[in-house]
């Protein structure tokens, strides 16, 4: 290596170093990738190429050498055996470059590269050292590393005076590959990559223009960078007049610049044509591979430029109403241009909305044109448009047709209201019959005679409108009406006011226990019943202590007294009175009445149980006369379970009856209750067990 040579290296491995300081020396994406592509029926050609400047700079006294697996479709790599070539490959020195000079071999990429490697660094002319100088010449050390990396994938040449092209012979197409490119520095560092050959997959890609649009004397094509750029580097864009001969638009590859302003161009690579309008021009692409090779041609796409700039606009435009039918337009238009086909008339019932044709190609000296269609119940706009030949359309602002109508809508009919419980109104009315009713506004006042205040914040285009009212107000009684209102703001009279009910939200007051007597009928009581107008029952509840209330009765206000005879004897009962109005709201009484009844119990019950073959036998015994007795409830537990109802008998006759409802091994739990015919009760009678075995 040459002293100034050296100096170059060093100095540049100096920027690279303190660029790259605070990460270390070695960073995470220095290294080499490495692709290939079958070339022949007997070769594979591998292009590889620094990721860093620094990895660059290295590989001019370093080399590569490489090592190739092969194996068989059903075979596996790790199996095949291992080869290590012998070539290595070494970046070309200077006089090999300089003994292409004027000859048939030499070519711009080529030179490119022996420039770009060897030839003096402008910014180490000077001697001056500062941090702005080791910015630009860390700056033109990037620069000359893409720019090598361009001229490698541009010519098979360029690649192989940069070390980045290897081309293995004698290869079986057949087979599969694994070829491992390793780059050794003269510092002890290496890098290495793997890649891998597929008989089966497919390495030639034809560009593919995707889309395409005529524009004002330019054509733009245009094809998917994501589906490209991994095939390709740059691109020969081909034109042809007549389908048949095409040829290059450029004399130079073409590389697509992204313009950050244009997102639109993020996602594809573009080309633009200058061509003349109304004329087919037919498109192709080929594209340069990281190969130096040139690309078949893809799809061809056809398409052709055309006239986008529309004529000037009329002047004086505007809409008048003739003898309240018609809509009379009128403009002037000065400087008609050559191109120039007619006017053309739209229409649409909003300002915003949708305009259609009502008259095309009026000739060039119309100025007037009238509307015999017109609704004037609904709102009318006008655009007056001019058209030339290219279908280039140049329109007005709409224009309003103002029509003076002071003919307010009928007054509403059929209004009626309803509210609920949460004070929820809705309103309902009849729809009116006028042709350009708009909608309707809604009224209320607290009082009948008082100030209606509106409800809506906008037109109700509907019958029907939902308010909501507060319930807790001095006020019983809330007034609606409403008013009709067409398309040009006129009102109609108020409408016949209803009247809603605030619904109750005031319980109505508590009823209160006066006195009870406890006796062996039963127990007693009295009350005085709630004097809210609005009443509609007393309800009495009833618990014990180990119960929740369950509701006895329900009272009418003048009902102030009850005897409860469905008690059991010496239990202590606890009574509670609930007041109900007409809205459904409730009030409990303030005390509750604590009573421990008196009255005399029914006969005591005792039970006896024994197996008998395939049964259970029940025997009971009563201490009481048989004509007291109305029923006897038996219940029933199976393996220490919940007691339920089993049986109830009412004929005394007998004092035995049979359980054939048993299984071998289970254990039976039984008890009872009488009731007698005055509906008393007995407390349970005590548990008999029995294990059925």
């Amino acid at each position: 290596m040459y002293p100034i040579q050296l100096k170059i290296y060093n100095t540049l491995l100096f920027i690279c170093f303190i660029a790259t300081f605070s990460f270390g020396q070695q960073k995470k994406e220095d290294g080499i990738k490495v692709i290939l592509k079958p070339m022949s029926q007997h070769s594979l050609v591998l292009r590889w190429a620094p990721t860093t400047d620094k990895v660059w700079l290295q590989m001019m006294d370093g080399y590569l050498t490489f090592t190739v697996r092969k194996w068989k479709k059903g075979e596996r790599m790790s199996q095949s055996p291992i080869t290590v070539l012998k070539d290595t490959v070494r970046v070309w020195p200077k006089e090999r470059f300089e003994s292409l000079a004027n000859t048939s071999d030499e070519n711009v990429y080529t030179m490119l590269v022996g420039y770009l490697m060897y030839e003096p660094y402008e910014t180490l002319t000077s001697d001056k050292f500062s941090i702005s100088s080791m910015v630009d010449r860390k700056d033109e050390l990037t620069n000359r590393f893409s720019s090598a990396l361009y001229a490698a994938d541009m010519h098979a040449m360029a690649a192989e005076a940069s070390a980045m092209r290897y081309e293995l012979t004698d290869v079986d197409l057949k087979s599969y590959y694994s070829i491992s490119v390793q780059l050794m520095t003269s510092t002890g560092v290496s890098y290495q990559d793997i890649t891998y050959y597929d008989p089966e997959h497919p390495y030639h890609f034809k560009p593919i223009i995707d889309k395409y649009e005529g524009r004002e004397k330019a054509i733009v094509i245009s094809w998917d960078k994501a589906l490209h750029q991994s095939y390709f580097t740059a691109y020969q864009i081909e034109r042809s007049e007549d389908g048949q001969n095409y040829y290059p638009l450029t004399t130079k590859p073409y590389l697509h610049a992204i313009d950050v302003n244009h997102t639109e161009w993020q996602s594809s690579y573009t080309y633009i044509d200058s061509v003349e309008n109304y004329k087919k021009y037919h498109y192709r692409l080929r594209g340069f591979d990281p190969f130096g090779d040139l690309s078949e041609h893809g799809n061809s796409v056809t398409v052709m430029a055309r006239d986008l700039t529309p004529p000037h606009n009329v002047g004086d435009a505007k809409v008048d109403v003739v003898n309240d039918k018609h809509a009379a337009l009128s403009w002037m238009y000065d400087e008609v241009p050559s191109d120039f086909a007619g006017f053309e008339i739209r229409k649409s019932t909003s300002y915003q909305g949708v305009f259609y044709p009502v008259a095309t190609q009026l000739t060039v000296k119309s100025r007037s044109w009238t509307d015999t269609n017109v609704n004037l119940n609904v709102n009318q706009f006008y655009k007056i448009c001019v058209v030339d030949t290219a279908a280039n359309t140049q329109c007005t602002s709409a224009l309003m047709m103002i029509y003076h109508d002071k003919t307010p809508p009928a007054q509403p009919k059929g209004l009626s209201a309803m509210s609920d419980s949460l004070g929820i109104v809705k309103l309902h009315w009849n729809l009116g019959v006028d042709s350009d009713l708009k909608g309707y506004n809604v009224y209320f006042s607290n009082r009948i005679d008082g100030v209606f205040s509106i409800l809506n914040s906008s037109v109700i285009k509907d019958t029907v409108f939902v308010d909501t009212i507060s319930l807790n107000a001095l006020t019983k009684h809330l007034y609606y009406s409403i008013v009709g209102v067409d398309i040009r703001d006129n009102m109609s009279d108020f409408s016949d006011k209803v009247q809603v009910t605030r619904y109750d939200t005031i319980p109505p007051g508590p009823a209160v226990f006066i006195g009870y007597h406890t006796d062996e009928t039963g127990i007693k009581m009295s009350w005085n019943s709630s004097s809210s107008v609005d009443l509609v029952r007393t309800e009495l509840y009833r618990k014990t202590n180990d119960t929740e209330f369950i509701k006895i009765k329900d009272f009418q206000k003048n009902e102030t007294s009850y005897t409860d005879q469905d008690i059991m004897p010496n239990v202590k009962y606890i009574y509670q009175l609930v007041s109900v109005d007409e809205g459904g709201l409730t009030t409990p009484s303030p005390k509750r009445l604590f009573v421990v009844s008196a009255a005399k119990s029914a006969s005591t019950i005792v039970l006896d149980v024994r197996k008998v073959e395939n049964a259970l036998e029940i025997k009971y015994t009563l201490d009481t006369k048989m004509d007291d007795l109305a029923k006897i409830h038996f219940y029933k537990s199976e393996n220490n379970g919940s007691f339920r109802m089993y049986k109830v008998i009412s004929d005394f006759t007998k004092d035995v009856w049979q359980d054939t409802d048993v299984k071998e091994g289970n254990t039976y739990s039984y008890k009872a209750i009488v009731t007698s015919k005055n509906h008393r009760k007995s407390p349970y009678s005590p548990v008999a067990d029995i294990t059925f075995n």
